[in-house]
C-alpha cells in the first residue's frame, strides 16, 4: 500500500487495504488461527484505511510531481572554513 501512496495510484492502494481486511477477517494475516472474524477490529481498521483511499482517489486532485529544477551541471560546492 505504500509504494502505491507514494507513486500516486490511490485506487490501486485501496484495493489493497481491502485485501489486508479480507484477510485479516478470516485470520490468514494478524490472527492467532485461521477462522471467521480473527482479527475484527484490525479488519475494521484495514476497511477504513480503503475506504479513506478511494475517497481521495475519487475527489482529490493527484497530479504528478513536479520534477526538481536543479541543474546538475551549474552545481558549486563550497569547501569549509
Amino acid at each position: 500500500m505504500s509504494v502505491f501512496i507514494i507513486e500516486r495510484q490511490l485506487e490501486k492502494a485501496a484495493s489493497f487495504a481491502l485485501a489486508g481486511a479480507f484477510l485479516t477477517f478470516f485470520g490468514f494475516i494478524h490472527g492467532e488461527e485461521i477462522g471467521v472474524a480473527q482479527s475484527p477490529v484490525v479488519a475494521l481498521g484495514y476497511l477504513g484505511i480503503a475506504a479513506m483511499l478511494f475517497g481521495f482517489a475519487r475527489y482529490a486532485h493527484v497530479a504528478p510531481a513536479e520534477p526538481s529544477h536543479i541543474d546538475p551541471h551549474n552545481v558549486s560546492v563550497q569547501a569549509a572554513e
